[in-house]
């Protein structure tokens, strides 16, 4: 995380602060609240984490110092009110605190409700402080259209503010100041409301089970055997992560939260389509990700912590690709003829795969009875489809579809060589 993060949070802190010095500690600071918060458990968002962190620090440094500003200058000023010395300053008085939440609670609700690409010029140049030029790059359109979403997003907030001010753009940072939201001129305040999740839940199957789920999106999930996940809803995206096995996914489009599913050094992103994603780092030769596309379309990337270099792609319906442990690409292909999930019928097609591995693959779903595979059989390809909760039966269809026989002892079964 460090190493794909620190530049770049650096050099955001030392645009906010104006001191490189300063905004190397803040930067260090970040990073020791992430890894200490997260302890053994892995980030979810490590780059929104860290930057709402890193805004937290900020609006902690700035709110100091405007204190201390505020002070000096009240005790320096000949023609200044009498003050009292106890007294907080102005913008912490309860009255000005209420009016200010209240005036930003309007003011989160109309930047929610900003069109898609509006939210997303705001969020870029507002919350990740890119430039003008930036933000044009990372949208894939010109600096006058960037410049045009802002002024939809700045007008739109501006109209949420009831009662004249001198400077639009000036009464919607003090109120988030006021409310100890802003931080030199930054966002943090939408951007620590934008990251909080609004839905969070964690699911898992058991060996030999199987699970259906509905999301609050009416997205629809199918889990297969020994499958854990965990999915997180925010505003602005909907994410799950996959921890161990596989699981299809039927995505209720929604352009405005795009869907990421993470698995392992890979992230998939749709709108709304049919996909199934598989990490099963447990069986010998496929122990990659997987993606596979049943209907739609989804674009696939390198995720967080991946050390691969390629290029994102966008798989089309009956395409799949295989990925290898460390998240490089190794092939994209036609899907198999059993579909892109076949496991939905509780039936494992295996298509030319070596006899160890697709028995490591019988294995996940329930006891194959097998205690032993000599090595002279194991390398044989099999091809077939299998019912895994009916070992006898398997174990039948192995002996009729390879040279090989069953031999019993008091250990359980061996599949050795027919002669």
């Amino acid at each position: 995380m460090i190493e794909r993060f620190h530049g770049e949070l650096l050099n955001f802190l030392t645009r906010r602060v104006g001191n490189r010095d300063l905004a190397a500690d803040l930067t260090q600071e970040s990073f020791a609240r992430v890894y200490s918060a997260a302890g053994a458990r892995p980030v979810m968002e490590p780059r929104a984490l860290l930057y709402t962190t890193a805004r937290n620090l900020l609006t902690d440094h700035h709110r100091r110092s405007t204190v201390r500003g505020a002070a000096s200058l009240a005790a320096f000023d000949p023609d200044g009110p009498e003050r009292d010395e106890h007294a907080g300053p102005d913008t912490h008085q309860p009255e000005v605190i209420l009016d200010s939440r209240q005036r930003l609670q309007r003011l989160e609700q109309t930047l929610a409700a900003l069109p898609p690409r509006a939210r997303e010029a705001f969020v870029l140049a507002k919350i990740d402080g890119l430039s003008r030029a930036e933000v044009a790059q990372a949208m894939g359109v010109s600096v006058k259209t960037v410049e045009s979403h802002l002024k939809v997003a700045m007008r739109a907030c501006a109209q949420a503010l009831p009662g004249r001010t001198p400077s639009r753009r000036h009464a919607i940072t003090s109120v988030l100041a006021v409310g100890g939201l802003a931080c030199l001129g930054g966002w943090a305040g939408w951007a620590h409301w934008r990251a909080q999740p609004l839905y969070q839940q964690a699911f898992s199957t058991r060996r030999g089970q199987q699970q259906r789920l509905t999301l609050p999106d009416s997205s629809h999930l199918r889990l297969d055997t020994a499958t854990r996940i965990e999915v997180a809803f925010h505003r602005g995206h909907r994410t799950v992560r996959l921890l161990q096995g596989q699981a299809f996914f039927d995505v209720t489009p929604d352009s405005a939260r795009p869907f990421h599913v993470r698995a392992d050094a890979v992230q998939v992103t749709v709108v709304g389509t049919r996909f199934s994603v598989r990490l099963t780092p447990e069986v010998p030769g496929r122990a990659g990700v997987e993606v596979a596309v049943e209907h739609g379309r989804v674009r696939v990337a390198p995720g967080d912590g991946s050390a691969a270099a390629w290029q994102p792609l966008l798989l089309e319906a009956d395409q799949r690709a295989v990925f290898d442990t460390g998240g490089g690409l190794r092939s994209v292909e036609r899907v198999p003829a059993g579909g892109a999930a076949p496991w939905r019928e509780r039936l494992l097609s295996i298509d030319n795969r070596p006899l160890a591995q697709a028995l490591a693959e019988l294995e996940r779903y329930a006891p194959q009875g097998i205690a032993s595979v000599d090595p002279a059989v194991a390398g044989l390809r099999l091809s077939g489809t299998f019912d895994p909760h009916d070992a006898a039966a398997t174990r039948r269809l192995l002996t009729a579809a390879l040279p090989l026989r069953l031999a019993t002892d008091t250990r359980g079964v061996h599949l050795k060589p027919a002669h």
